[in-house]
């Protein structure tokens, strides 16, 4: 080969200022002696096989002896072995193209940088300990990316393509935040028994039709975000026990993601929250064992799950709206799933969730107008004269009309049956309805009670005769009902019978009984309704 003193190493596609760094650390004082595409390359840039491999891996041994770190854009033509090696010092391999394998096999690192490096043969990380900081930003495998069983403190795999078959299995620990923002799973991905024990973004991810991602038996210890990502295959949530995947102190995030088949995404044998379906349609997904409760084994709260969606865009008053709408449908969804698959009484827990998260909004709201209706009457009082301070024009008198209506409706359906879903408590409202509220009003309330073995025309007659002696034999008596009278006159007017001879006589008695007869059969078909959602096959 011909020595080329005056000319520089071509390096790669870069611009100048960095190629400049790259000369003075790595190729140092070797001549630019190949030429490829009309480029001149020294022999570690070389982007060809056909160099002299002895003599290259004699260089990077030289090069790791005298604890030189820096890798950047180097053309490894032959396998690179790190087994057993224990490194204090930074690596610096970004940039690099192995066309060979690379083989770290219970290797220690402390430092290690792969950023935009390109692997075309087997990668395989296995049992080794990246004590520090390990990036793989912008990385490309062609082949086989295996991690297994190795441990990583601060580790980033940001805008990775993995090509071939991922594994990130047998007991991978993840000690610090793990970045997988953007990556693209091409083939079989693997992340069975991994342990995170910080959170992990796979925001922006795309999972690609043969990438049948498993996550058998691992374990979250803090948030997994999957915002926005895109799911084309499967992908596996699988536990042993309820607590090996999403352990204490856990969430999950789907917001936004896009699930091409949402039926190849399934979670089985977990522990779930509401919250973490928000923004994602879950109506076909595949639940299989799991348990919707918090991470102590509680019965969850919809009060819980609002404050666990946050306040990440909150409105002028400080109050996010947007969560209760987002954890409604989220819910309602959750409902259509469990009826779907024959999940009744799931189903009628999660018709609850929504609708009590309806209930809390509108709640809210009337404590927000309420609050602002009395900061307005207070700057009135003190006659501010600042722009912003000056009253609003107020709501029109419809709009408030139909709004405390809507709030009644809800409060009535709330405490009358539990929204339709609780079959013991519309039966409780039922019976205190017929047997208490209106018995203790019937008590109060003046009655005419005649004789009910005699025919009531001949009773009145005799209570009205303008003969005193017939008048006396009166049998009709008026005033309140006793207890037991007043029980028995509820039952017959919630089952819609008339009473001759038991009859109020004031209006005011006419309208309670008016009342009862709409209201006792309004709470029946409520437990009617109740009954129905609960057995319904």
């Amino acid at each position: 080969m011909s020595n080329h003193e005056n000319k520089l190493c071509h390096v790669g596609n870069f611009a100048d200022i960095v190629k400049e760094p790259i000369r003075q650390e790595v190729c140092q004082s070797l001549p630019p002696d190949y030429r490829v595409d009309n480029n001149n390359y020294c022999l570690l840039h070389a982007p060809t096989t056909e160099k002299d491999g002895q003599e290259f891996d004699r260089l990077i041994k030289e090069r790791i002896d005298r604890n030189e770190s820096h890798f950047e854009a180097v053309v490894f033509p032959t396998a690179l072995d790190f087994t057993h090696y224990d490194f204090t010092l930074p690596l610096n391999f970004s940039d690099a193209i192995f066309l060979s394998n690379v083989d770290l096999y219970k290797t220690k690192i402390k430092y290690v940088y792969f950023d935009r490096a390109r692997f075309y043969g087997l990668a395989q990380f296995h049992r080794s300990f990246f004590s520090e900081v390990a990036t793989f930003t912008g990385a490309i495998f062609h082949r086989q990316a295996w991690f297994t069983g190795s441990h990583f403190k601060a580790s980033k795999f940001d805008h990775v393509t993995f090509g071939g078959e991922t594994r990130f299995n047998s007991w991978v620990k993840f000690l610090d935040e793990a970045d997988f923002t953007s990556a693209k799973f091409l083939g079989p991905t693997d992340f069975n028994t991994v342990t995170f024990e910080s959170s992990v973004s796979f925001n922006e991810a795309e999972f690609d039709r043969d990438s049948k991602v498993s996550f058998f038996q691992s374990s979250f210890q803090h948030e997994v975000s999957f915002r926005k990502a895109i799911f084309r295959g499967y992908i596996n949530f699988e536990g042993v026990n309820l607590y090996d995947v999403f352990g204490n102190g856990s969430s999950l995030s789907l917001r936004k993601a896009r699930l091409e088949a949402p039926e190849k995404l399934s979670f089985q044998s977990v522990r779930l929250r509401p919250n973490w379906f928000v923004e994602t349609d879950s109506r076909k997904f595949v639940f299989a064992n799991v348990k919707w409760e918090d991470e102590n084994g509680r019965a969850l709260n919809v009060k819980n799950e609002l404050s666990a969606l946050g306040t990440n865009n909150p409105t002028s008053n400080g109050e996010n709206w947007a969560k209760y709408r987002l954890l409604s449908i989220a819910c309602r969804q959750l409902a259509d799933n469990s009826e779907t698959n024959n999940r009744f009484e799931e189903a009628s827990r999660f018709r609850e969730f929504s609708m009590e998260t309806e209930w809390l909004e509108k709640k809210a709201r009337v404590r927000n107008w309420v609050g602002n209706r009395a900061e307005k009457l207070r700057r009135r009082f003190r006659n501010s004269t600042k722009e912003e301070d000056k009253p609003q024009p107020p709501r029109s008198s419809f709009d408030i009309i139909r709004g405390t209506g809507d709030f009644f409706i809800h409060w009535l359906y709330r405490v009358t049956s539990s929204y339709g879903e609780n079959w013991a408590w519309a039966l409780g409202m039922l019976l205190l309805i017929i047997l208490l509220i209106f018995p203790v009003i019937y008590t109060q309330i003046n009655f005419q009670v005649c004789p009910n073995e005699k025919p009531l025309a001949m009773s009145i007659a005799v209570c009205e005769s303008n003969d005193q002696e017939i008048k006396n034999r009166c049998e009709c008596k008026k005033g309140g009902l006793r207890f037991g009278e007043a029980m028995v006159h509820s039952l017959s007017t919630a089952t819609l019978q008339n009473v001759e001879y038991r009859k109020p006589l004031t209006s005011r008695g006419e309208t309670v009984v008016i009342l009862e007869k709409i209201f006792a059969p309004l709470q029946a078909a409520l437990l009617a309704l109740a009954l129905r959602r609960k057995f319904m096959r």
